[in-house]
């Protein structure tokens, strides 16, 4: 009865800690992705921003266009930034789990 009672707690032991590495490995791969997206949108905001400076220094274009297309670049930015970081912490999460 005792060693049934061990089997039984070691296969649910096994279970959770599959479940917390896989968790782990989804949140990497999640960051990952978000790294590509981000970078696209970073490099879209960037050629933006170049063709409002330059309309706006033709004068075909406005301040107001120009300051929107600052804003999305730093926002862009931002979220890249935080990719990265989101990257290197679950990274980190996920080499903890599997006990390195």
């Amino acid at each position: 009865m005792f060693i049934k009672s061990l089997e039984k707690d070691f296969e649910l032991l096994k279970q959770q800690i599959s479940q917390e590495v896989w968790n782990a490995w989804l949140s990497v791969k999640e960051s990952v992705e978000r790294i590509s997206t981000s970078s696209k949108a970073l490099e879209s905001a960037g050629e933006n921003l170049l063709i409002a400076e330059g309309e706006y220094k033709e004068g075909i274009g406005s301040i107001i266009q120009l300051t929107d297309a600052q804003t999305t670049f730093v926002t862009a930015e931002q979220n890249y930034i935080q990719a990265l970081s989101d990257y290197k912490i679950s990274y980190a999460e996920l080499e903890k789990t599997i006990g390195k």
